[in-house]
């Protein structure tokens, strides 16, 4: 097959791919591994509690996620991927060179705002080239996450090991802006037009050219408001923007009760990301289980995370993607189960167990959210509601890993943190099972599948 009649869209899932193994292979599924370096380091030697309060600093950040969603439904993903992937390597290469715990501060902001721009818009790339097939994509698309941890998880060890953990960050900052910049230039393609080009003429494409009629009408139309107020200064444009961000999430969905369950759900998952796997080296370190052996739990945490977006990518293709959600949820719920009981080095077989079935649960979540805000609000809306969305859950990163790291400072234990997640987890279940979707979002995807069946007919 000549790689010019291969569909676009496949181009730009394999870019997302790539582009997500370092960045979140180094900053979520490592993460815990470097907290033991730095708390054994002499010249650091900070607290868990004074390393997880860097956090807060997502808190004040967060005002700019609907911004940057209001970006993205304007002008496209690709522009804040391309400003967002620089900022990522900065923070790295500001942990690598950090003494001052300020400096933590400072690469945590960097890492917020730069994950934010670099990844906030896959969910509407995925929903723009593909439609029915839009939940195994998104599956591969963020599978790249899990790749990360697969790679990631044997060779920051090593790497520690060999260089040290200031060159093993050091490396990956460098390494992160020349790979991802090239993949983000040459193979995202981000604009409506784009898709009509190439879906245009392929029958099975039919309803990915009417959903790209529908988003550039309602681009151009934003775009049309926006300039009406070029004689404003950079200040009143900017205040004004964003509170007319607000507005418009307001208006297309966080007035709902949807919108806040989905919330809800979605910050249960937020307290099992930065509760348990941020955490989980740490936790492995007070149950005597050595670098080596976490480095291997996080592979197979990795490979079961990739293996849980394509299984519940593929199921919110079948099922409501609220009901995948909220089985993800249970998922998670179990393997922390199994990971309490994990409390000696002879206990590596539950420690693998743990490691499958959690992952399985934590992968999928990054693919079946987007889905979830997707089917819920619709693509138009889809930018400017997701910020709004990361937003709020800003707000549970910030205090979660503080909170965590205190509880444990004080009773040298993770378990009262592991069983609150639970806790949360099952309300998050309770929640997405009843986040129906806005009626504006159920015509938007009828119209769509009506365009596959014409096509389909001619």
């Amino acid at each position: 097959m000549r790689l010019a009649s291969v569909y676009t869209g496949y181009w730009v899932v394999a870019a997302l791919f790539i582009a997500e193994i370092a960045v979140t292979g180094v900053s979520f599924y490592s993460f815990s591994i470097f907290i033991r370096e730095w708390q054994a380091d002499d010249e650091l030697r900070w607290s868990l509690t004074a390393i997880n309060a860097s956090f807060w600093v997502g808190l004040p950040l967060a005002v700019l996620s609907p911004l940057m969603g209001r970006s993205i439904d304007t002008r496209g993903p690709k522009l804040m991927m391309l400003v967002g992937v620089p900022i990522v390597g900065v923070a790295f290469v500001v942990e690598a060179v950090m003494t001052e715990l300020w400096q933590l501060w400072l690469a945590q902001g960097l890492l917020v705002v730069g994950q934010s721009a670099a990844f906030l818009g896959t969910g509407k790339l995925v929903g723009m080239w593909f439609d029915r097939d839009r939940g195994r994509m998104m599956g591969i698309a963020l599978a790249g996450n899990n790749a990360g941890g697969i790679i990631m998880g044997k060779l920051v060890p090593v790497m520690i090991d060999g260089v040290g953990w200031r060159a093993t960050l050091g490396f990956f900052g460098v390494a992160l802006v020349v790979l991802n910049l090239a993949l983000i230039w040459f193979f995202i393609r981000d604009q409506p037009e784009d898709v009509l080009r190439d879906a245009s003429g392929r029958p099975d494409r039919a309803a990915e050219v009417r959903g790209a009629r529908v988003l550039i009408a309602a681009r151009d139309a934003e775009r049309a408001r926006n300039d009406a107020q070029g004689r404003l200064g950079l200040w009143q444009l900017t205040v004004g923007l964003t509170l007319r961000t607000f507005a418009d999430a307001w208006g297309r969905g966080m007035a709902s009760a949807t919108f806040w369950l989905l919330t809800l759900s979605s910050a249960a998952t937020f307290v099992s990301i930065f509760a348990v796997l941020n955490q989980l080296g740490k936790h492995l370190e007070l149950v005597n289980i050595d670098k080596e052996t976490t480095g291997t739990a996080i592979t197979i945490l990795g490979a079961a995370g990739l293996l849980g977006k394509v299984i519940f990518g593929y199921a919110s293709e079948r099922m409501p993607s609220r009901f995948s959600f909220a089985a993800v949820c249970g998922v998670q719920i179990v393997g922390i189960l199994v990971l309490l009981v994990v409390r000696s080095p002879d206990q590596q077989v539950l420690l693998w167990i743990f490691a499958a079935v959690y992952g399985v649960g934590f992968g999928a979540v990054g693919a079946v959210q987007p889905l979830v805000m997707a089917e819920s609000f619709g693509l138009v809306a889809f930018g400017v509601v997701f910020g709004a969305l990361q937003l709020l859950l800003r707000v549970v990163q910030a205090g979660i890993p503080f909170v965590v790291g205190r509880s444990v400072d004080v009773t040298g234990s993770y378990e009262a943190a592991f069983i609150a997640t639970m806790v949360a987890l099952a309300l998050g279940i309770a929640c997405a099972v009843f986040a129906r979707p806005l009626p504006a979002a159920l015509e938007e995807r009828e119209r769509s599948r009506a365009a596959t069946a014409a096509a389909g007919d001619t």
